[in-house]
């Protein structure tokens, strides 16, 4: 009894003609709530037929369709049962004349009878749950197809279904932006949204399916979990289909090696790589000039430019560099400031690393001995002279260790980046383990271009280090806490 009231959606001997030709042969199938099911099969065999059917965008001829016990096909209330099964569109079909969030808000506003308020509250949350509530003001053709995409299953989740059915969400797409819209689908399935997708995306069925089925000729060929149906299928047309799928968009999960895998996502990677290191040695550089301006003010300067300094570096030491990140990108725009990505990451490494290294600088000033500035003064330098010419180049070399610290600190921590969309090597991983969902051996290749990154940066500072060092001298180095 407990499991047939888990049953959320029940078709049953489902059948569809068009002009005579027979589209859905008695499809029969059940989905329980939380699962997620994925269709698949060759075009022209009924999926889509299937899925508006479900809903009854497109009228069956026979058979019958409950959700959660209710029939579907003998309601009179049509309306009321589509508020309650989602539906995402190969082509999105947006609104086009209304902005993302009246796309998303209109129908909690004028089928629902919503408030306003509320429902823009609704519609908000939803596209921040698909990472697009910055776009909220923007119309669809301002959109990525992977936007738009996002936008149609926002859209879906502010009317709280009970089910989404996804029409093949990603055939539309261009590749590189197929993994984020498969990324929401995944997070929607691990949060126990109920969901029915055709799709030929094999990577993404294997990870959250509970069942593939499998269907041609508008009837079920076989059906089981996707163990099952990807290592040993039951039916010959099954296994040459997947066969098919296997050389169209990748091999199966278990013959894909280590070396495979680094050879079919290099180029990503690379191009990953330089987005890293544009923002390591940008914000390395303008963090250092910031931070020696910083560190003379706080030691030398007077009590305005101390304070200044002082408030500065503990207000950005004392706060999460991610925090800073986000405010940034997320909150500027609330005063119509809107950064790039790459200029938001930039700003906030820049200003992150300005505050440690100009602590580390002021250290290495103050381990030198006072007498320096008192012999730069007893020749008539004038303070500043002495500070350029005596203090500074000592202190320099004696912070090189530091430096190099905070190079590999800001180095490593370049991935934050990605979560505002900079295309830096996190990113990249992200999207190649988001088509082939081998993301254990993705993010191992991701952990040891790091590895490589900091180990030969490393070395060439050691060298540096070595070259400048002046015999007799201390160097002074200090590691963030």
């Amino acid at each position: 009894m407990k499991e047939e009231k888990d049953i959320i959606l029940k078709v049953e001997d489902l059948h569809k003609s068009y002009n005579g030709a027979e589209i859905l042969k008695g499809i029969t199938f059940e989905v329980k709530r939380g699962e997620t099911k994925v269709i698949i099969g060759p075009s022209g065999t009924g999926k889509s037929t299937l899925l508006m059917c479900i809903n009854r965008l497109v009228e069956p001829d026979s058979g019958r369709i409950y959700l959660e016990g209710d029939e579907v096909l003998s309601s009179k209330n049509i309306h009321k049962i589509r508020q309650e099964i989602g539906f995402v569109f190969q082509h999105f079909n947006l609104f086009d004349h209304l902005t993302v969030l009246e796309n998303v808000r209109i129908g909690l506003t004028k089928v629902k009878k919503i408030e306003k308020s509320q429902a823009t509250e609704i519609a908000l949350k939803e596209l921040e749950r698909v990472g697009l509530k910055d776009k909220s003001d923007l119309y669809p053709a301002q959109l990525s197809g992977g936007q738009k995409q996002r936008v149609a299953i926002a859209r879906s989740l502010a009317m709280n279904p009970k089910l989404i059915l996804f029409d093949e969400p990603t055939s539309a797409l261009d590749p590189e932006l197929i993994g984020e819209v498969l990324n929401v689908m995944i997070d929607l399935a691990k949060s126990g949204m109920t969901m029915v997708c055709v799709t030929h995306e094999m990577g993404f069925a294997r990870a959250v399916a509970d069942e593939i089925i499998f269907m041609e000729k508008g009837v079920i060929v076989e059906k089981g979990p996707p163990e099952l149906m990807f290592k040993n299928p039951q039916k010959d047309r099954t296994k040459e289909f997947l066969n098919k799928l296997s050389q169209l968009y990748g091999k199966d999960e278990n013959t894909m090696s280590f070396f495979e895998i680094v050879g079919s996502s290099w180029v990503y990677m690379v191009e990953g790589i330089w987005v890293t290191l544009f923002l390591t040695l940008i914000s390395i550089v303008i963090g250092f000039f910031l931070g020696v301006l910083l560190a003379v003010s706080k030691t030398y300067g007077n009590k305005l430019f101390y304070y200044i300094s002082y408030v500065f570096i503990e207000i950005i030491r004392g706060t999460p560099l991610l925090v800073q990140l986000f405010i940034l990108y997320y909150s500027l725009p609330v005063i119509g400031i809107r950064l790039s990505p790459i200029l938001a990451s930039i700003m906030a490494f820049s200003l992150n690393s300005a505050a440690y290294q100009a602590e580390y600088l002021r250290g290495a000033i103050q381990s030198i001995s006072s007498g320096q500035m008192q012999a730069a003064l007893s020749i008539g330098m004038k303070k500043w002279q002495a500070i350029r010419l005596i203090i500074l180049p000592q202190a320099l070399r004696r912070f090189i260790p530091s430096w190099t610290n905070e190079f590999i600190y800001l180095l490593k921590y370049s991935s934050l980046s990605y979560i505002v969309g900079a295309p830096e090597i996190m990113a990249q991983a992200k999207f190649v383990a988001s088509r082939n969902f081998e993301f254990f051996q993705v993010y191992l290749f991701a952990a040891i271009i790091y590895f490589v990154l900091v180990t030969i940066f490393g070395e060439i500072f050691r060298f540096i280090e070595k070259k400048i060092k002046i015999p007799g001298t201390l160097t002074y180095a200090r590691n963030r806490i």
